[in-house]
């Protein structure tokens, strides 16, 4: 992918500092291209990291500041982790709370691949995160020999994200404090909590400042975004396209590549295209 946008003539810039060139006026890259990874994933080190410096190519990260130097993961994760082990290991409280959420699903004959447990995580999405949280410790609270699939660390730890950020080449932007949507948040104190003190929390890591922000699954309020334009620079969203000069600094699009639409230069160039028609 950065061979390619190398051989089309992209500049690879920060995600801040081509939103500083356009809000001061001065002239932007004919064709910039900002690098960005969400949630803070420890393979953004193990694997991104070495490719970024392979090629010279500034990126940020999309922090989210509690789960840094934790053994814990996300919910939908979780969710996805209890899905896949034997019923028969599963204790009958789990199973009781998601089959409201399994119908049509083998729940309790067989483990459910990634596809069938996806769709249970997005049928846990018409709850609030924290009620998700909340029934998830409860459950490993009464059952503590349960396995939550929190053995390996997953999540970006202070000497990762110190390595990266010395290097000049990567940057960090708030994912919030805990990955809530924030369209989901109804309580004024916990949204600003979320959107404002992830900065706080990265500062005492000494790993700021993050000047740009992204809306976990791409949700957001007009509150909320009032919120963010007070602290930030600018914020992505989940909307796919490119983003000329007049675009709005707090919706920002992205395109999203994966094995699915990046595989290949071909798979790469259409994927793009699309974003233009």
């Amino acid at each position: 992918h950065l061979g390619l946008f190398n051989r089309l003539g992209a500049e690879f810039v920060h995600l801040d500092d081509w939103l500083a060139l356009r809000d001061s006026g001065s002239p932007l890259p004919r064709m910039a291209v900002a690098v960005t990874f969400d949630d803070g994933w420890r393979d953004n080190h193990t694997y991104a990291f070495p490719v970024l410096k392979a090629y010279g190519v500034p990126a940020t990260i999309f922090l989210v500041s509690r789960l840094l130097n934790t053994q814990r993961v996300f919910w939908p994760e979780q969710i996805i982790y209890l899905l896949a082990q034997p019923p028969s290991e599963l204790p009958e409280e789990v199973t009781r709370w998601l089959r409201p959420y399994c119908e049509g699903l083998p729940l309790g004959v067989r483990p459910l691949g990634i596809s069938e447990a996806d769709t249970v995580v997005n049928r846990l999405k018409s709850l609030d995160d924290t009620e998700i949280l909340a029934k998830l410790d409860e459950i490993y609270g009464a059952f503590p020999t349960l396995d939550s699939g929190h053995k390996h660390r997953q999540i970006l730890n202070t000497g990762e994200l110190l390595e990266m950020q010395q290097s000049g080449l990567v940057r960090y932007g708030t994912h919030t404090r805990h990955h809530y949507r924030l369209n989901k948040i109804t309580d004024p104190a916990l949204l600003k909590d979320e959107i404002v003190h992830c900065i706080d929390d990265l500062q005492a890591l000494d790993v700021g400042p993050a000047t740009v922000f992204c809306y976990p699954n791409g949700d957001i309020t007009n509150a909320g975004e009032q919120i963010v334009a007070e602290f930030y620079r600018g914020a992505c969203t989940t909307r796919t396209g490119i983003n000329h000069n007049s675009v709005s600094a707090y919706g920002l699009r992205r395109l999203n590549f994966h094995d699915g639409n990046g595989g290949s230069a071909l798979l790469l160039l259409g994927t793009v295209g699309r974003s233009l028609v």
